[in-house]
């Protein structure tokens, strides 16, 4: 096997790899939907939701360079919030916590 052949091996098994991935985070996915919507729907549920969201605006007016950890960092705390947070819950959900911030 020539190295541009073991490339595209390991290629194809790193695409397999991510799909598998990305099947069960969306089978977890289901299964959490139910639940964030009962916690996000309380009062302190709202109210924690919509502090994470506002905190991860703040982040984005972030005003001097930083270096490529820190940003990572930061970007991590965005995805989650986005995944958890406004992604998982349904539509009238999140609008309840939108209109606690």
């Amino acid at each position: 096997m020539d190295n541009s052949s073991k490339i595209l091996s390991s290629y194809q098994q790193y695409m397999e790899e991510q799909k598998k991935q990305q099947e069960q985070a969306l089978k977890i996915l289901e299964e959490l939907k139910p639940v964030a919507n009962r916690i996000f729907s309380t009062e302190d549920g709202k109210k924690v939701a919509g502090r994470m969201i506002k905190f991860c605006r703040l982040l984005e007016a972030e005003p001097r360079v930083l270096p490529p950890e820190e940003l990572q960092r930061l970007q991590a705390q965005k995805d989650f919030v986005n995944l958890f947070v406004t992604k998982l819950v349904d539509r009238e959900v999140f609008i309840n916590i939108l209109r606690e911030i």
